[in-house]
């Protein structure tokens, strides 16, 4: 299952991904925990940030954050 999230900057997607029990990378862009791992990213020329949690059921704590599958899923290559 893979969990959209949208944040309104990336101080806040790391806020809350850390406060929901994920470990960032160095350079926060991707991260886990012990339950799934993602991806964390801005898209240009789109207002805010966003994560793509896969393996994992959505924490309660990030329900909030969440936004329907889109019809093309921003595809983040690294």
């Amino acid at each position: 299952m893979t969990i959209y999230l949208k944040f309104a900057s990336q101080d806040e997607a790391i806020a809350k991904l850390t406060a929901a029990g994920f470990t960032l990378s160095e350079y926060n862009d991707h991260c886990h925990s012990a339950d799934g791992w993602g991806s964390v990213f801005a898209i240009p020329d789109c207002a805010g940030h966003f994560s793509n949690l896969y393996d994992c059921e959505c924490p309660e704590s990030l329900v909030s954050y969440q936004v329907p599958e889109p019809a093309t899923p921003y595809n983040v290559r690294w």
